[in-house]
């Protein structure tokens, strides 16, 4: 039987390997359970950061919405006004009663202008009422995506945290097993070379192996 007295070396060398194999697939996985926790940890904070907006875009929501009402209810009081005053010119007019003209005409023109006044006021309390509307929809479709990214990180960490511990548990006595079938190789090449008096002091002490960092 001849054998290359190299083959002797390099079966601690595959060993080695199998035990890098081992190392680098548990850091691997250490990695990606840290990068899968960081980004559960930012879909978190967006979360919460978007409640808060959303909880205070509901607010001024709610302002928005009160002052369009008093401004609502100023014109009705003001669209009142303009008619009531408008029925007393007329009246004064049928008169022919130059005072009470002259003083319902003026009125008049004091319900028109307190009239415009109050459309004007609710026109803009309006236009922020539907801004504040828009904007609080805006935030709620922003925190229903925040929601959902939350969900989808930690069915990734969750998947991401399985598949790990199965890997790693099912790498560990392959590379026990392998480690011990190459312990048993390196032994009986060891002693085919020792019982040959042609092949010189061969192989390193294989006692002498890496530990596994999982």
């Amino acid at each position: 039987m001849q054998v290359d007295v190299k083959e002797i070396f390099e079966l601690p060398n595959a060993a080695a390997q199998l035990f890098t194999l081992q190392n680098e697939t548990a850091s691997a996985c250490r990695q990606a359970r840290n990068e899968a926790e960081q980004l559960l940890d930012e879909t978190q904070r967006e979360e919460q950061n978007s409640l808060q907006m959303l909880n205070v875009a509901r607010e001024v929501e709610e302002a928005a919405h009160a002052a369009m009402t008093v401004a609502q209810g100023a014109l009705l009081a003001a669209e009142g006004r303009l008619a009531a005053a408008l029925a007393e010119e007329a009246a004064a007019f049928a008169s022919a009663n130059s005072v009470a003209i002259a003083a319902a005409s003026a009125e008049v023109f004091s319900a028109q202008q307190a009239y415009q006044q109050a459309r004007e006021v609710y026109e803009l309390a309006r236009q922020a009422y539907e801004a504040a509307k828009a904007h609080r929809e805006l935030l709620e479709k922003r925190y229903e995506m925040a929601k959902q990214a939350v969900n989808l990180a930690e069915l990734m960490k969750s998947k991401l945290e399985m598949h790990c511990v199965k890997c790693l548990t099912q790498i560990a006595p392959l590379v026990e097993q392998g480690i011990s079938r190459i312990t048993q190789a390196h032994e009986d090449l060891q002693r085919y070379h020792a019982q040959s008096p042609t092949v010189a002091n061969s192989a390193e002490n294989f006692s002498r192996q890496p530990k596994s960092r999982v």
